[in-house]
């Protein structure tokens, strides 16, 4: 037997090499001979600083933190626990490299029947005498050399000696930088352990606790990275096995995240305020699990009937609504929604103007992917990296080659030539605001009516609105959370992407309710895909106003006018679909905003006000009956509605919509003109960002 105390044993029990104590190559760590000066931390002998079960070193494998070592006890009656009592061997996936994969699966993924282990037909082997634990049974798939592509098997083809399996990986997790971000639920490590809880000192004692450590999500026993380390890493609940990192794999760029118009729907981060975020984060930064989207209870809400096409699915965190980041409706009754903890993409920042920015953000401000600036499509344009040499126009990453106010770049939108970046100033000053494009009626409204900016100062009762500066009658956080929307006076303002303006009132027993303010374009919607719209609607979605059909600036397009396409109504600045687009478009007056589609709605959604029409009412009679009838069943369905869904308004600002229609009004719009010198002829590509990366990585 060999002591342990001032012994020279420097290996594991799996054989790899200890690191020295006064390292901290290839494991940061605190167990140092400074800190430890009794535990006799000589070299990188094996010793027990902080009561394990047995002495351990962290080891010279950057993928095993550390191990117990290759000594057996004094006591022949102590022998450690068996691990395998403290790992998972799930039977419907796999998790990591699938050694722990028990699952009946005996069929490999283009479908051929496995091989039985203890057979020698077709296939002649001796992986049973080399792997007796791996759980080589029948024919059944299995991992027993920790190849890298997941559980596999012999086949019973004699031309094709083995093949993966077609099992299904548990998580579908990754994590970006060093994983210090990460949110997922991965509760098991890559030996297959079960991770221990933040919370309990049991079988390790520890000082990474959600008390010492608040805010890097320590919940329940999923794996984090609360220190700094290399990746996510857990305590296990196997006594003779402290730390081990987590089977997650870094990030990756792929094609399928690029959806509708070209734009960026990332899975495993956000960037901008989170709009187009699709991954799987379901639990809050609270650690409270959210409540699915299509469900009413707890929390009832209409985010879905608001938003359609905005991914709500399950019960993952999105932002349909405009706040800062994504978020959801939380399970517990008590508290009605909260943000979720969900990496950003891009930690990058400019300084100046942007022209020394060499960062590796690729993707627009309005979440367009960029376009390589090697490549002419889908835009030919001239700043390629031959004319521009000392630009740093690598890949399809955002640059300022020619003195725009901010790193820009073409996207990969065919009808959207190039745009802004989604990157901010080092110094924290905004680039020049894009509002002063944007329009902002202040007699009526158009689509949610974020750029109202009026005087109407009481509710569509007559209730006087409160003052936003105000906290009574009722307290909110609307001013702190959405600071650029103008919140002056009482006037009635619509901050958090509701359907209309609205405020709070000064009524103590309603909290809020939306203005009696008209709408700009009464009864405008169109048919189809718009191609026969002819309306007066001459601002985008977005409340950027409309370039003329005629003008050439600040965007040139040549190959779009009333000459091209004669038959398209291409009249002043008015909303068109000449191409036969999804729906009608324009050019806008913001150098950095090329297209956008306009803010019409289909005729077969259409539910607004419809515009007077002259003329005798033949039906009048008949009409007062059914409206008669129609006024007596929608107050019985208001008050129903009321005691069903409770009227208020949440403190958070994501209450019920109120579905009263604005009044019929009409409103016209100046064409403002500016410089655009990225004019070049018009004209998709692949995406790829190898060091920001949106899905998981295959291990194979």
């Amino acid at each position: 037997m060999v002591q342990t105390t001032g012994g020279s044993v420097n290996i594991t029990r799996s054989g790899v090499a200890c690191q020295r104590w006064d390292s901290q190559t290839p494991h940061p760590h605190s167990r140092t001979p400074d800190n430890f000066p009794s535990a006799g931390l000589d070299e990188n002998f094996c010793r027990n600083p902080d009561g394990e079960a047995e002495p351990w070193c962290y080891t010279q494998d950057p993928n095993t933190r550390w191990d117990v070592c290759v000594i057996e006890s004094c006591d022949p009656s102590a022998t450690p626990p068996p691990s395998a009592q403290y790992q998972l061997f799930p039977t419907d996936c796999y998790f990591g490299n699938g050694e722990t994969y028990r699952g009946q699966q005996a069929r490999t993924k283009s479908g051929i029947s496995c091989q039985s282990w203890d057979s020698q037909t077709p296939h002649q082997h001796n992986i049973p005498d080399r792997y007796p634990n791996a759980g080589l049974e029948n024919n059944y798939c299995r991992n027993p050399d920790q190849h890298d592509g997941g559980p596999w098997c012999y086949t019973t083809n004699p031309n094709t000696r083995w093949e993966e399996c077609d099992v299904p990986k548990c998580y579908d997790d990754c994590y970006l930088g060093n994983g210090r971000d990460y949110r997922g639920r991965m509760d098991v490590t890559s030996s297959g352990r079960i991770c221990q809880r933040w919370d309990t000192q049991t079988p390790h004692a520890h000082s990474r606790t959600p008390e010492n450590y608040p805010n890097s999500g320590l919940i329940n026993n999923y794996c984090r990275n609360p220190d700094n380390d290399t990746r996510p890493w857990c305590y296990t609940i196997d006594p003779t096995s402290r730390v081990e990192y987590c089977p997650i794999t870094t990030c990756v760029w792929t094609e399928d995240v690029i959806g509708l118009e070209s734009k960026v729907y990332p899975k495993h981060c956000y960037f901008g305020d989170g709009a187009t975020y699709r991954g799987i984060v379901s639990i809050t930064s609270a650690g409270l699990t959210c409540q699915r989207w299509d469900s009413q209870t707890p929390h009832p809400h209409d985010q879905t009937v608001r938003h359609p096409d905005d991914g709500l699915d399950g019960n993952y965190c999105r932002n349909p609504d405009g706040e800062p980041m994504p978020w959801c409706y939380t399970t517990d009754a008590n508290v009605r929604w909260q943000y979720c903890t969900v990496p950003q993409c891009f930690n990058d920042c400019y300084n100046g103007d942007g022209t020394s920015y060499r960062g590796t953000v690729n993707i627009t401000s309005s979440g367009r992917a960029c376009q390589r600036w090697d490549s002419q499509t889908p835009h030919p344009h001239t700043r390629t990296p031959t004319t521009y040499q000392s630009a740093g126009l690598d890949e399809n990453f955002c640059r300022n080659p020619d003195g725009e106010a901010e790193p820009w770049c073409y996207t990969q939108d065919p009808y959207v030539r190039w745009e802004a970046c989604v990157i901010s100033n080092c110094d924290g000053t905004a680039p020049p605001p894009s509002h002063k494009y944007k329009v902002f009626p202040e007699n009526c409204y158009f689509g949610d009516g974020s750029t109202y900016r009026g005087e109407v100062s009481v509710s569509k009762d007559g209730i006087p609105c409160q003052r936003w500066d105000s906290q009574t009658p009722h307290q909110h956080d609307i001013p702190s959370r959405f600071p650029n929307t103008e919140l002056n006076e009482n006037y009635c303002r619509n901050p958090d992407g509701w359907d209309r303006p609205w405020c709070y009132t000064t009524d103590p027993n309603i909290r809020w309710q939306v203005c009696d303010i008209p709408g700009c374009f009464p009864g405008e919607c169109y048919n189809d895909r718009g191609v026969s719209y002819r309306g007066k609607v001459n601002v985008t979605s977005s409340g950027r106003a409309c370039q003329r059909w005629d003008s050439q600036s600040p965007h040139q397009h040549l190959s779009t006018t009333a000459d091209t396409f004669p038959q398209a109504g291409l009249q002043d600045n008015y909303c068109r679909n000449p191409n036969n687009d999804i729906k009608p478009w324009c050019y806008t007056v913001d150098p950095l905003a090329r297209i956008e589609f306009c803010v019409l709605p289909n005729c077969a959604n259409y539910t607004g006000p419809q515009p007077q029409k002259g003329g005798s009412n033949t039906g009048g009679i008949v009409a007062g009956v059914i409206v008669a009838i129609l006024v007596v069943v929608v107050a019985a369905l208001g008050v129903a509605y009321y005691f069903l869904f409770w009227r208020k308004r949440m403190d958070d600002g994501k209450g019920l919509v109120q579905n009263e229609s604005p009044v019929a009004g009409s409103v016209g719009f100046q064409d403002i003109l500016a410089r655009d010198d990225k004019t070049n002829p018009e004209g998709t590509n692949t995406f790829n960002n190898p060091n920001y990366d949106l899905t998981e990585q295959s291990s194979a």
